[in-house]
């Protein structure tokens, strides 16, 4: 196969064939672009093989700029690095449901809750959390504004346990969708450990026509 080559290109070239391609060689004449006959695949791996080295020694070797642990400028912060929690060595503490032990986040949630109906509508947190202090109740996303529902949350079904919301809270002021209440939670239920597993929806009052809407348990998980 022959290829042209400029002088500068060809001297580059031919200096890299000196030393690994035995019995291959570049003639060069004073400026004068000579056709040559080489190895074409043993060139064009060696430059290859040139051009990846720097990177791999940048990075001692693996090609990576992150290694474990590594908080050089090359390496972005991802969310899977934010959400763990830290060793019990650096510090932290990590539940078995693997967040932080005191995390505030939704503990359990119903979608498309019914508040047509006066039944139980059960609550339930993942088995991991064994302990816990809720921090706000809250619904929304409804699908129709609501008028009339009313009713509370509880620790035990048929509205039993120390109540955590009273049979009284009403839902007017969910007029749409994008409207988020949160509801009153009973004087001290807040500063109150709690240990059920499932906590009730169970409205006094239903609507009186279709209608769901989002319910949220938010608390801290203190397992």
């Amino acid at each position: 196969m022959k290829v042209a080559k400029s002088p500068s290109l060809g001297r580059f070239i031919a200096s890299i064939c000196a030393t690994f391609c035995h019995g291959f060689k570049f003639t060069l004449l004073g400026g004068r672009r000579q056709a040559v006959v080489v190895n074409m695949r043993l060139i064009i791996a060696l430059l290859t093989a040139l051009w990846l080295a720097p990177a791999s020694a940048q990075f001692g070797g693996s090609g990576s700029p992150c290694g474990s642990g590594d908080l050089n400028a090359s390496c972005q912060v991802t969310g899977s690095h934010l959400s763990a929690p830290l060793p019990t060595a650096q510090g932290g503490s990590a539940s078995a449901n693997g967040l932080g032990t005191g995390a505030n986040r939704v503990l359990c949630s119903i979608r498309a809750a019914n508040f047509n109906v006066t039944t139980d509508q059960a609550c339930a947190l993942p088995a991991a959390v064994t302990a816990w202090a809720p921090t706000s109740i809250v619904v929304t996303n409804c699908s129709t504004s609501l008028t009339l529902a009313a009713g509370g949350v509880y620790p035990a079904t048929s509205k039993g346990g120390t109540t955590l919301v009273a049979a009284t809270q009403v839902y007017t002021a969910l007029t749409s969708s994008s409207v988020v209440l949160a509801l009153t939670m009973v004087a001290g239920i807040a500063t109150t450990r709690q240990t059920v597993g499932t906590v009730y929806l169970s409205l006094t009052t239903a609507q009186g026509g279709a209608a769901t809407c989002d319910f949220y348990v938010i608390g801290n998980d203190l397992t």
